[in-house]
């Protein structure tokens, strides 16, 4: 069984100065040797700044509250302009995917770089409907549901594989 995790977390530039700060900040943290000066020639731009905070912190916002109003982050619209790194928690959601069909460790192998796109969703598969016979309530021209993902759902305390038994 292979379980694969599908995860998005944005977060929102607002303010650009001080979020090249912290970057250069985090890459100085973790080479205290490093000049301001170097520190800006590592970190020139803004994918060199989400690296130099990825290293850093393991994540971007990571000490961003949970939850907010919606159900994937924050209230839409708002956003935090008083953070210290310049950023603006807006959102995270989570997929698991049981059974995905390859594994990013065996797309990497079949695959050349151009047409390697590990966040591509699993090719769906037909699931095969039984022609319904003539006193059949389903209709002749209902679609062929297609079937990407499982959605994952915890077990239940009083289903199957519960204990006691």
């Amino acid at each position: 069984m292979t379980i694969s995790l599908r995860i998005r977390r944005d977060v929102v530039v607002v303010d650009p100065e001080r979020f090249l700060v912290a970057a250069r900040a985090a890459f100085r943290e973790l080479d205290p040797q490093a000049t301001e000066e170097e520190a800006a020639r590592h970190v020139p731009d803004v994918t060199a700044a989400v690296f130099a905070l990825l290293d850093r912190f393991g994540g971007l916002a990571p000490d961003a509250p949970d939850a907010g109003s919606s159900r994937c982050g924050p209230i839409p619209g708002r956003r935090v302009l008083d953070r210290p790194d310049g950023l603006s928690p807006a959102g995270e959601i989570l997929q698991v995917v049981l059974d995905e069909p390859q594994p990013l460790q065996d797309v990497a192998l079949l695959l050349t770089a151009e047409e390697r796109d590990p966040f591509a969703l699993p090719i769906p598969i037909p699931i095969p409907i039984p022609t319904p016979s003539p006193s059949s309530s389903l209709p002749l021209s209902s679609p062929l549901p297609l079937q990407t993902s499982r959605p994952f759902q915890p077990p239940r305390p009083d289903g199957p594989g519960a204990g006691g038994g």
